[in-house]
């Protein structure tokens, strides 16, 4: 089994097997599943490639950096302050949809109007009209406030 890490240039082996295209300047200059060589490395490296995705077997014993999980936790501590903060509008426009989902639900069981709403694109068209409706409403809020 194989699994995709970026590598800086100086990390990258012979015999690596290249996860992605490699373009300079618009150019490409190796294309994925390429099986990396000394020549090849050292003229990415002359063409400035700081960097690029490789493919290793899961049970390889290299020590690796993959910079892109070190991205990817670099990015989650810069945005864990604004994920974990909920705005209220969120909040109120997902209990106002869980409401009205089951309040259609009720409908489409009901024997007078329940044939009305038997199609999924008369369900989506009439759940699309309710969601703009809230939109305009919590605009308004915002005017009056």
């Amino acid at each position: 089994m194989l699994r995709k890490v970026t590598l800086s240039i100086q990390e990258v082996e012979a015999n690596d097997i290249l996860a992605e295209d490699i373009f300079s300047e618009y150019r490409l200059l190796a294309k994925k599943d390429l099986v990396l060589t000394e020549r090849i490395i050292a003229l990415l490296k002359l063409r400035k490639v700081d960097e690029l995705s490789v493919y290793l077997p899961s049970d390889s014993v290299r020590v690796v950096h993959d910079l892109s999980a070190q991205r990817t936790r670099e990015y989650e501590d810069l945005f864990a302050p604004l994920i974990e903060k909920r705005d209220p509008v969120d909040d109120y426009k997902e209990t106002v949809s869980q409401l009205f989902m089951t309040t259609l639900e009720n409908v489409v069981h009901e024997l007078r109007y329940g044939q009305i709403l038997k199609s999924i694109q008369d369900t989506a068209y009439v759940r699309g009209v309710f969601e703009k409706i809230l939109e305009k409403n919590i605009a308004m809020s915002y005017l009056c406030v």
